[in-house]
């Protein structure tokens, strides 16, 4: 199957929420690229102590519960040395353009978005986020470099952990990427990321680099919350989404996922090791998202340590269980919390019907909760 390369058309931002369970103190945007009408917007709107932006752009051509975050030890031995050439050689053969195709304003077929992908097999299974392919009709595969463009069909989607597989039909041959592990990741290691940043084209992939600037980090959306992420300062682009952080061993070892809107040089990536379990479920049509427990409040990190609750919502479980504003959370089951984003990354751990029992601090006595976690689609 066959499509033309549609015309570039302007950048829109999509607003999310990055409240939730707690608020955050970072906007970020995720990487897909899409091709809007003059004048579209979208309905959302930003709300809680921080917004988070879907961004697309023009079409062309594991860390325990509580603890995600924290920086941990401090990095040991020499980082190795960064050859951009030979990581681009060993990563780029299985990297591709994934073109998704929605309906038009008048009916027809017309090209909606871009992102990035990596090939799994030679079977045809690529992996990419699931923002990518989300709300697509239609989807078509070129791998980088090679002239063909393929259809492809969705597999299985994960939105809560924003990870897909598609497969392309009837491929010709493909190379997949050089898959390598996340767990031996530190601070300072030189990272190669690649992909269809802002959809240029022609003239291959846009290939940038830097060093893993950060572990452990969190981010929230309106559907969404991703733990444990990789932060890198090489820079990411709308396209990015779905694409390759490679080693300097030109081994993949996260997919570039967000990067902030607050600053220069912060992007995101969810690291290997958390996918690698999830995909042959998704090959086998898995679609069912994770589901992610929610308690109901927005949460800053309190200045004596712990995370202080500075809303709740009517009707959540936070609501029935009692807890208020002003409220510190100091522990929940046990474990130790002692920012908002403990809070945060533990709730959303935990499965809707969850009962927790949470410690907390109300002028300046300790008192307990228990709570039955909702769900964030169910309490809205």
């Amino acid at each position: 199957m066959t499509h033309e390369t549609p015309p570039a058309r302007r950048r829109r931002w999509l607003p999310y929420t990055a409240g939730g369970i707690a608020g955050t103190t970072v906007a970020v945007a995720v990487l897909a690229v899409t091709g809007v009408f003059a004048g579209g917007t979208s309905g959302r709107s930003p709300s809680g102590s921080a917004a988070a932006t879907a961004a697309r752009a023009p079409t062309v051509a594991g860390q325990a519960p509580g603890k995600a975050g924290a920086r941990g030890a401090a990095p040991t031995g020499t980082a190795s040395a960064l050859d951009i050439r030979a990581v681009l050689r060993a990563v780029e053969p299985g990297v591709v353009v994934i073109t998704d195709f929605g309906a038009g304003s008048t009916g027809d077929t017309q090209a909606s978005g871009q992102g990035t992908g990596m090939v799994l097999d030679t079977q045809g299974d690529v992996l990419t986020n699931a923002h990518v392919v989300t709300g697509a009709t239609t989807l078509s595969v070129q791998v980088f470099g090679q002239p063909s463009i393929y259809q492809a069909k969705v597999l299985g989607v994960d939105t809560a952990d924003d990870v897909a597989i598609i497969q392309i039909q009837n491929p010709g041959k493909l190379t997949p990427i050089p898959l390598g592990s996340s767990a031996g990741a530190q601070i300072g290691d030189p990272v190669v990321a690649i992909g269809n940043a802002l959809g240029l084209a022609p003239g291959g992939p846009t290939v940038t680099s830097g060093i893993i600037s950060g572990l452990g980090r969190s981010l929230s959306t309106n559907t969404e919350r991703l733990t444990g992420l990789l932060q890198t300062d090489a820079a990411l682009n709308p396209g990015n989404s779905g694409g390759p952080l490679a080693d300097a061993s030109g081994k993949v070892i996260g997919m570039n996922t967000a990067v902030s809107t607050d600053g220069q040089g912060v992007g995101f990536a969810i690291p290997i090791d958390k996918i690698t379990p999830l995909v042959d479920q998704l090959k086998k049509g898995n679609t069912a998202a994770r589901p992610q427990g929610f308690l109901g409040v927005s949460l800053s990190t309190a200045t004596s340590g712990g995370a202080q609750i500075t809303a709740v919502s009517a009707g959540t479980p936070a609501a029935a269980a009692g807890l208020q504003v002003g409220d510190v959370i100091t522990s929940i089951d046990s474990q130790a919390i002692t920012s908002s984003s403990d809070a945060a990354d533990y709730i959303t751990s935990q499965t809707p019907g969850t009962k927790v029992t949470i410690h907390y601090q109300r002028g300046g006595a300790t008192q307990t909760a228990t709570a039955t976690l909702g769900s964030k689609s169910s309490t809205g």
